[in-house]
């Protein structure tokens, strides 16, 4: 239950969780390391200096828009969006499978060098769509389409029994490595949760 003040100051007492506009984010996993930034991760990782992961991230802020100081940030879901002209399970849409495969990480960007809080895939990588269920299970199957195809991987991080709490400076990141380009429309991915 959740317990907000009214305009009288009256408590009104709630039976679910809720928040207030500034308590909760949608936020669109961004590489700030170009400018200007992007939000579309459908990229040639593969055009730049070998290794070079090109890097998505939702970095936790010290203080919300409004100016509330934030302790933690909940995660709560993860949206990815994807559309192709075929979406094939072994593929990545129409994209054979990829090489070096994409990864997802918790990062402590407060540490000099920063270090991994969490390898949401254990060591392994997305190299196709179907790999998406290693995080997401039975939510937002893949099937094979033809024409159009589009798949919206949802991960409900609560489903596990806890949501994931992370404090100011430190990240959600999904890691490219291959070349994406042949993706027809962008490639996102969409963090929700709420500031505490």
């Amino acid at each position: 239950m959740t317990t907000l003040v009214d305009s009288s100051g009256n408590p009104i007492t709630f039976p679910i969780p809720v928040g207030r506009p500034d308590d909760v984010f949608y936020k669109l996993l961004v590489d700030a390391s170009v400018s200007p930034s992007v939000t579309d991760m459908k990229v040639n990782a593969l055009a730049t200096s070998p290794d070079a992961e090109r890097q998505f991230e939702f970095v936790i802020p010290a203080t919300t828009p409004e100016g509330r100081t934030i302790a933690y940030a909940v995660i709560v879901e993860v949206h990815f969006n994807i559309l192709d002209s075929v979406m094939t399970p072994s593929k990545f849409g129409a994209i054979t499978a990829l090489a070096n495969g994409c990864t997802f990480k918790m990062i402590d960007g407060n540490a000099s060098p920063e270090t991994v809080l969490k390898d949401l895939l254990d060591g392994t990588t997305i190299s196709t769509i179907a790999d998406f269920s290693i995080i997401t299970g039975a939510e937002g199957p893949i099937h094979n389409e033809t024409g159009a195809g589009h798949t919206a991987p949802d991960w409900h991080l609560s489903d596990s029994g806890k949501a994931i709490a992370l404090k100011p400076g430190e990240l959600l990141r999904f890691g490219v490595n291959d070349d994406l380009t042949g993706l027809i429309a962008p490639f996102n991915c969409m963090v929700h949760g709420f500031f505490c």
